[in-house]
């Protein structure tokens, strides 16, 4: 998260944050963090570095119905990129100008 930061703007969706702070605390996720705390330390940087982005363009291009939404996001925020694990969303890098990418991408590429 420190990198994305770091490297720029990370626009959202209320939803999408919401989904965030559901999805962290799964116990799958427990692996990846020491103490709830950490979690929460997590949520409230995020939280103060996103930009909430209204999409203004309706897309529809994913095999995923509910992933179009991310695409909308990306198009009204103008983001260079979309990071995500979800192989829907994936197969489709690029997507325009915006390129779709892994974590591990991220890192690497930006």
């Amino acid at each position: 998260m420190n990198h994305a930061i770091e490297r720029g703007q990370i626009a959202l969706l209320p939803q999408t944050l919401i989904e965030f702070v559901f999805v962290i605390f799964r116990k799958k996720f427990d692996r990846y963090f020491e103490a709830y705390r950490q979690r929460l330390e997590l949520i409230e940087t995020i939280r103060k570095n996103i930009v909430f982005v209204t999409p203004v363009e309706q897309i529809v291009a994913c095999r995923d119905p509910k992933d179009n939404m991310l695409l909308e996001l990306a198009v009204a925020a103008k983001a260079l990129c979309i990071v995500t694990g979800d192989h829907d969303l994936q197969i489709l890098d690029p997507f325009g100008n915006i390129r779709i990418v892994s974590p591990t991408e991220f890192i690497e590429l930006f």
